[in-house]
């Protein structure tokens, strides 16, 4: 990991946070070191109801600069906390209020990392005062220091995705669900943050009394060009234009910004769909976005009608949401996070069903987690099978410079990256790494981390030479030596680790 890495996470965790460990930015060595940050505090944020209007509010934090204490470096600390081979935690900090706090997404990108999740309180997190009961997303700079924070009040399920200088997050609000008879107004609010809170953009998905729409994957490019996923039912009016689903069920929806505004909006379904989700998006290397999900009884993604029921993957041109290609839908499975790679690869990670799936020529068993690569050409490259995996808990996918990084949670025990774990409490997290192009049977490394009742991890993000974590903890727990305080009820983390 870069200088700069290094600082943002050994002195971000001494901007709020109720404990941590710190490593010192020019040393990596077992002997102590350079006193970093340290510190003390809670966090929390809310909402509350949606307006007249269905929109959702936003409200402002301040952000508080670093402060407290210091401790050594990547030495164990009390009670037998210690840090781990590899991968190196560079930092790991647990923050939260009285109520049910989680981390749900996260994005690294330049001297930043963007937090978002839901807090069952009013609160300060991670140094930031945040209000009510609802989303958040807190931005944190190299040097510790919190940019921003803010509560976006009566939404819930944010997705969040960073540039250098901007942050965008998308959220739901009312009661969108699979479930959902929209038996009142719903709706998707997709805002741009600069680096002091400031809102710069705003576009609504609004859905009547009798439909619905739910958001459920964001990404940026280099360009600043923002792509939003999610599903919809019913008539549905997306940025003032209204859309109405095909079939008996949800349909798909695809959205691009860029800086001038709305570039286009695609909505993809057939007459035979039943059911149809958008679970993720991304860019690849050549600028095509790329989503993957989940279809039943069949969806046209622009190429033509595809029947049956199981995982898609598809890409779209850029410029106007043209279907450029698409994989083979694979049936019993579905897809959850993807992510591009060199040479207009991909990578995606999602479970199989009920019964086995056929990804390739590779097998993989009832109700087990997976990572796969596709090529430029939609061939299938490789798969990993991740048994043991949590099916009801996220499971995440990243890829810098070719390297794979994958996690999700897990109770019992498992056998992850060629090692056995077994988890401290009902669940842990886990996070592994390999490289593309390696056998399926080598990785990087793998480790495993928990100790309370239920810590689940929430979302990854790689880029360079770091990696960050986020998700939820209930009690004291011990993450690669930063000894995580007793929560109250369920607290955030966030997490650094040298890639």
């Amino acid at each position: 990991m870069g200088r700069a890495a290094a600082a943002f996470f050994a002195l971000w965790v001494g901007s709020g946070c109720n404990l941590v460990l710190g490593i010192e930015e020019l040393s990596n060595e077992n002997s102590g070191g350079s006193p970093s940050a340290g510190g003390g505090g809670a966090g929390a944020n809310g909402g509350g109801g949606a307006g007249a209007n269905g929109g959702a509010t936003a409200t402002g934090g301040g952000g508080a600069e670093a402060g407290g204490g210091g401790m050594g470096g990547d030495g164990g600390m009390g009670g037998g906390c210690v840090q781990g081979d590899l991968p190196e935690v560079l930092a790991a900090a647990g923050s939260g209020s009285s109520g049910f706090d989680v981390g749900m997404d996260i994005a690294a990108t330049a001297g930043r990392a963007a937090v978002v999740g839901q807090l069952g309180a009013n609160t300060t997190l991670f140094g930031s005062p945040l209000t009510g009961g609802g989303v958040y997303v807190v931005s944190v700079d190299e040097l510790g220091a919190t940019q921003f924070g803010v509560s976006l009040v009566g939404s819930s399920d944010p997705v969040v995705a960073a540039t250098a200088g901007q942050t965008f997050v998308a959220a739901s609000y009312g009661t969108a669900s699979p479930e959902s008879t929209g038996a009142m107004p719903t709706g998707v609010l997709v805002r741009g943050f600069n680096l002091t809170g400031a809102e710069l953009d705003t576009y609504l998905y609004q859905a009547p009394v009798g439909a619905s729409v739910e958001v459920h994957g964001i990404a940026v490019n280099a360009s600043g060009d923002v792509a939003v996923v999610g599903a919809f039912r019913g008539t549905v009016t997306f940025d003032g234009a209204p859309h109405t689903s095909l079939g008996l069920g949800r349909n798909v929806y695809v959205a691009v910004y860029d800086s001038g505004g709305e570039r286009w909006l695609k909505t993809f379904g057939s007459s035979a769909t039943t059911d149809a989700v958008a679970n993720a998006v991304a860019f690849d290397s050549t600028g095509r976005v790329v989503v993957t999900g989940r279809q039943e009884g069949g969806l046209d993604l622009g190429g033509g009608e595809v029947a049956g029921s199981g995982m898609f993957v598809v890409r779209l041109e850029p410029d106007d949401g043209a279907h450029a290609s698409a994989a083979p839908v694979v049936p019993n499975a579905g897809g959850r996070s993807i992510a591009g790679a060199s040479a207009g690869r991909l990578v995606v990670a999602g479970f199989t069903s009920d019964a086995a799936a056929m990804i390739g020529s590779n097998p993989v068993p009832p109700e087990t987690g997976f990572v796969f690569g596709l090529g430029a050409a939609n061939a299938v490259t490789f798969v990993r099978p991740l048994a043991g995996l949590e099916k009801a808990a996220p499971i995440d996918v990243d890829v810098a410079s070719d390297t794979v990084v994958v996690g999700g949670s897990f109770p019992g025990a498992i056998t992850f990256g060629g090692e056995a774990f077994s988890s401290a409490g009902q669940l842990d997290l886990i996070i592994g790494a390999f490289e593309l192009g390696v056998p399926v049977d080598q990785w990087l490394w793998a480790e495993s981390y928990g100790g309370g009742t239920g810590d689940v991890l929430g979302a990854i993000s790689a880029g360079g030479a770091q990696l960050v974590a986020t998700g939820s903890y209930d009690g004291s727990w011990c993450f690669g030596g930063a000894l995580l305080p007793q929560s109250s009820g369920q607290d955030v983390f966030v997490a650094g680790l040298e890639l």
